[in-house]
């Protein structure tokens, strides 16, 4: 197992352009902005709120063709909005069924959701996103990605994960952690 390169949210330690460029200028993008904000109104910050944040900095970074949503039509209507960045094709998964993915897919597993795809060699150009790592299934989900010899890099922030499937990049495990992270 390959030693993980701990950060924060302002990239420390980080030496791939990539991913210090995802972890500052896509993660944390803005973050400690509107978090600032809200505690000046006296507004206390929505999880889901933040959430969707991320995930739409994350589909206007990556410019995914699908999102495959697994087993949550209802909760991810308030997290995407209809003009979507890119405008890939949304794919709800009920819990259960088998989905084969595609290159370019963006694959979002939402709190609660911890039955995932299971992924075999040779699949590359994905990237996953666990809504919740902090409780026991998740976090046993995703340290299974982290050991997955087709994951090429993950990054753990304090309640989700994020995992990037692509050859080009060298393996690497990223834990971001910090008073400002998800």
């Amino acid at each position: 197992m390959i030693r993980p390169v701990k950060s924060n949210p302002k990239g420390f330690g980080i030496h791939s352009p990539f991913a210090f460029n995802l972890v500052t200028r896509v993660i944390f993008a803005g973050q400690r902005r509107s978090r600032w904000f809200a505690g000046w109104l006296g507004i206390r910050r929505d999880r889901n709120l933040e959430i969707r944040e991320l995930l739409l900095r994350l589909l206007t970074f990556f410019r995914p063709e699908r999102v495959l949503v697994f087993n949550s039509e209802v909760v991810v209507s308030s997290l995407f909005p209809a003009d979507l960045p890119g405008n890939p094709t949304l794919v709800y998964v009920r819990s259960g069924e088998v989905v084969s993915t595609l290159p370019g897919d963006f694959i979002y597993l939402p709190e609660g959701e911890i039955t995932g795809p299971e992924f075999h060699s040779g699949q590359s150009d994905k990237i996953l996103f666990l809504a919740d790592i902090r409780h026991a299934p998740g976090r046993e989900y995703f340290k299974k990605l982290v050991n997955d010899g087709n994951v090429s890099q993950t990054y753990e922030l304090n309640s989700c994960g994020i995992a990037i499937f692509n050859p080009k990049f060298q393996k690497e495990n990223f834990v971001i952690k910090g008073k400002n992270s998800y």
